[in-house]
């Protein structure tokens, strides 16, 4: 992993700037690093989602300091299964509640073209959030997914369709 140095910005636009610069360049275990020393309070407000799950999954592996919320209003059917499935394997408390509008989500949704790469902020809260894998592919996250042997909802998985029928 990379030494990351954890920086004092005065400008939110140059902090801004300078973070995406430097994201590109990093692998996602880098990216986290770099996040967790950027942030003072990291959150990840999950659904469960396939992308959610790589997220949960990189974050615990490479240690970051993170708060996780479970998003139930997102959450698709059957993920009350998966969130067991998820705090047995990695030992996670997912806390209830909103989350503070001074933390720092990370996120794994898509941006609207008017935020910046991996970073954007919710239009009526104006929270920050973060977004280690927006560049990835759906294959990227089916690859982490089995190399990593994250669990995940076996619908998002490609072929699932074809299976059922």
């Amino acid at each position: 992993m990379t030494k990351v140095l954890k920086h004092n910005f005065v400008n939110p636009d140059a902090k801004t700037k300078n973070l995406v610069q430097r994201l590109k360049r990093f692998d996602l275990a880098d990216r986290l690093e770099l996040i967790a020393n950027t942030f003072d309070v990291l959150v990840l407000r999950t659904s469960f989602s396939l992308a959610d799950q790589v997220l949960a999954h990189a974050l615990v592996s490479n240690q970051i300091k993170v708060k996780f919320v479970a998003d139930t209003k997102s959450a698709k059917a059957g993920s009350d299964t998966l969130r067991k499935i998820t705090v047995e394997t990695y030992g996670l408390d997912f806390n209830a509640g909103e989350v503070s509008k001074d933390d720092t989500v990370i996120s794994s949704s898509d941006f609207s073209k008017e935020y910046t790469d991996f970073i954007g902020q919710e239009a009526i809260s104006k929270q920050l959030q973060v977004n280690p894998i927006i560049d990835w592919s759906y294959q990227e996250l089916v690859d982490y997914v089995l190399a990593h042997e994250v669990p995940v909802n076996p619908a998002d998985m490609p072929g699932f369709a074809e299976k059922a029928a």
